[in-house]
């Protein structure tokens, strides 16, 4: 049996042939590029978010690292600033501070790695799509990681600040947790080390204390009240310093004024003086002399000059004697070359000296 079939009908079987996968094609190719437009629209809104994301972390570890060098400054002042259970807490919220400053935030987001257009073959579009997805769930853990490290550190942010309100108003006792003193009971604890510190110096610290409460009372930042009343302190125990330096003077000054007043007193009594001149020399370089030459009377109290080897305080035998008469002061310089020392004497009309050669 033959089958003759026109022009026509050829044409359209031919036709809805090609038809088919002609619109496949283009189904798929829309595909590919709504896949793309949806993941290249959806990446800058997660780069935006984890830009806040780092920003937020960035700002809140700030505010941490300021926290947590006042409380190192607190930490390392001298004994007696703060008691020991307020620097038990400043310890503990230096550890949970360093822990924090540890955390670190995901990584900066990065310009989109692919591009496309409708221009593009379906398999670019495809690849596209592919690579903007991966990057964004890059970006989408970097997010997760950030945010973690954000609420961490806000976390220790927020207990550090507590600590050093609770230092200043000073906190009651809670379960296993002993009460802890306020900026008060330090700054009486404080006081009561540098009892001689002026007025004025007490005072600033009483008013640094004040000062403390007011802002921890309105919720504000207690740091550089803190940091002041530490600085305060220190300036009362240097105020005491400087008065007990002040003190030891005076008495150093008293007790040689004293001891000169004795030495007067002494000089007196005896007739000795140092405030003549003029005189004579008895005694020769080379061993003991025969007795003095006659003595130079002066005016005033006499003056011994003793020269050589002079041993004073040693013990020994009277060589010789020297002695000044009546009405007339004697001024008399002795000079031996072997070990001698003098003995002064007062007698009813004048005075002498013995002069000893030391055993």
């Amino acid at each position: 049996m033959r089958v003759w079939l026109s022009i026509g009908v050829i044409s359209a079987v031919v036709a809805a042939a090609v038809t088919v996968p002609l619109v496949a094609s283009a189904d798929a190719h829309d595909q590919a590029l709504a896949r793309y437009r949806s993941a290249a629209s959806a990446l800058p809104g997660e780069s935006s978010r984890l830009d806040g994301a780092i920003a937020s972390f960035d700002t809140t570890r700030d505010d941490l690292s300021r926290i947590g060098g006042v409380i190192e400054k607190l930490r390392a002042t001298p004994a007696g600033t703060l008691l020991a259970a307020q620097h038990a807490a400043l310890d503990e919220a230096s550890v949970e501070i360093a822990s924090a400053l540890a955390l670190t935030p995901g990584e900066q987001p990065t310009a989109p790695e692919a591009a496309a257009s409708t221009r593009s073959t379906t398999d670019e579009l495809a690849s596209a799509a592919v690579t903007l997805e991966q990057q964004e769930r890059r970006e989408q853990g970097w997010l997760s990681t950030t945010e973690q490290s954000a609420r961490a550190a806000g976390i220790a942010d927020a207990v550090a600040a507590a600590v050093l309100d609770a230092v200043v108003t000073g906190t009651p006792a809670d379960g296993d947790h002993p009460a802890l003193p306020g900026l008060g009971d330090a700054s009486s604890a404080a006081l009561a080390l540098y009892p001689r510190a002026d007025q004025a110096a007490k005072d600033a610290v009483t008013a640094a204390v004040a000062a403390a409460r007011v802002a921890a009372g309105a919720r504000a930042s207690v740091d550089a009240e803190l940091l002041a009343y530490a600085d305060r302190v220190q300036a009362a125990h240097a105020s005491q310093e400087a008065a007990d330096a002040a003190a030891a003077a005076a008495a150093a000054q008293a007790a040689a004024a004293q001891a000169a007043a004795a030495q007067a007193a002494e000089a007196q009594s005896t007739g000795w003086s140092t405030s003549s001149s003029g005189g004579s020399s008895g005694g020769a370089r080379a061993g003991w002399p025969n007795p003095a030459p006659p003595p130079v009377f002066r005016s005033h109290v006499p003056k011994v000059t003793p020269e050589g080897a002079y041993t004073p305080g040693c013990s020994g035998t009277a060589t010789e004697t020297l002695q000044a008469g009546a009405h007339g002061m004697l001024m008399i310089t002795l000079d031996y070359d072997d070990p001698y020392d003098y003995r002064a004497f007062t007698t009813a009309d004048g005075w002498g000296l013995t002069v000893i050669a030391c055993d």
